[in-house]
């Protein structure tokens, strides 16, 4: 489970950011964990997420089923290495490390999008991109990660040197 936190993002540049991913076990118990900030060259929520897919892939073993709650990062994935959306190009250039880092597994990768913020109501009532059931584990996973990005995020502020002074706008009407 990976996932990625931007936190004051908006007018006045001040976010901070972090990313996290989870690893649990076939019986859902924690197996590993890990947490950070990107580098600052990450300036999308996009971005974000896709460092949190990288990180994972660069840490786990084969054969790993992944779990992203951010649609956009699945499906740049699914697309393939010669679909990358190259507007932003910070993003393109992370897809291209994520697509170094895998070789040639991608067609046996299991990387499915699953639903952030979920309720206890939703299990087993919600369905993954793969058309799997939502489970208590995947429930549980999307949330810790969740929680660690969040709270990695909170540990770093942006420098106050680095930050822009919002400017008052006035109108005059008559």
């Amino acid at each position: 489970y990976t996932d990625g936190s931007s936190l004051g993002w908006g007018k006045l540049h001040k976010a901070r950011t972090g990313w996290a991913f989870v690893v649990l076990d076939d019986a859902g118990r924690v197996a590993a964990a890990a947490s950070g900030r990107p580098p600052p060259w990450i300036r999308s929520s996009h971005a974000i997420e896709a460092w949190a897919f990288y990180m994972a892939i660069m840490h786990a073993t084969p054969g790993c089923s992944y779990r992203i709650d951010n649609k956009t990062c699945v499906r740049t994935f699914h697309r393939g290495e010669d679909n990358i959306p190259t507007r932003d190009r910070p993003v393109a250039w992370l897809w291209k490390l994520i697509f170094g880092a895998i070789n040639d597994e991608k067609e046996a990768m299991d990387v499915a999008w699953v639903p952030a913020h979920t309720k206890q109501a939703h299990i087993a009532n919600v369905k993954l991109s793969n058309g799997e059931i939502l489970t208590a584990a995947n429930r549980r996973g999307n949330a810790m990660a969740d929680a660690m990005a969040k709270r990695e995020a909170m540990k770093h502020p942006v420098p106050r040197h680095m930050c822009i002074q919002e400017q008052a706008v006035v109108r005059i009407v008559r």
